[in-house]
């Protein structure tokens, strides 16, 4: 077989033909990846920005409603109800942390205020300071006549007694912790 060099050179270009097919497409695949990646990029990009702008609307709403609060509560319980109740809710959720905290502060300074100055505040005060010292009293005459009574106790009540009470602890401290981790809000923003 002879070979020609038409022959040659045909091979030649075919050969070449075929590498610069395969260098195409390589530089087309990477060409494509980084696109892609560049797209993903952009992507993300856009949710967040999203997000971002959903979370603004829901904050901007969050405040109207509680400026609206704020302009229908005649007295101050109502006020202070109102804007718990709100911020505790579902929309509540979306006001942003430094408000609720700088609106907590206020009401924790209003009731500070109240506490000392108000002359009703004052004598309840009293009455109940009164009304617990007086208590006491029964009440540790009452703790005198039960410790009379239970020293006249077997081995097996005094077990009965303490386990009862145990067991209501037992039931308030449950109850307490499931009551905690269901009162948990959502944290958002």
């Amino acid at each position: 077989m002879e070979l020609y060099v038409g022959d040659s050179v045909s091979i030649i270009l075919a050969v070449v033909g075929i590498l610069s097919i395969i260098i195409s497409l390589i530089i087309s695949d990477r060409s494509l990846k980084k696109a892609d990646d560049l797209n993903d990029k952009i992507l993300k990009q856009t949710e967040e920005n999203l997000l971002t702008q959903l979370q603004y609307a829901d904050s901007k709403k969050a405040l109207f409603t509680l400026h609206k609060v704020l302009k229908e509560s005649k007295t101050y319980a109502d006020l202070k109800v109102n804007f718990s109740n709100f911020l505790n809710s579902l929309d509540g959720q979306f006001t942003p942390i430094e408000t609720k905290r700088g609106i907590y502060e206020k009401f924790n300074a209003m009731d500070e205020y109240i506490n000392k100055n108000d002359p009703a505040k004052q004598a309840e005060e009293e009455y109940f300071t009164h009304m617990e010292e007086h208590h006491e009293a029964e009440y540790g005459e009452y703790l005198r006549l039960r410790d009379e009574e239970r020293s006249r106790w077997s081995q097996v009540e005094h077990f009965e007694y303490d386990f009862s009470e145990k067991m209501d602890s037992l039931r308030a401290d449950i109850d307490k912790e499931i009551k905690k981790h269901l009162s948990k809000p959502t944290k958002r923003n």
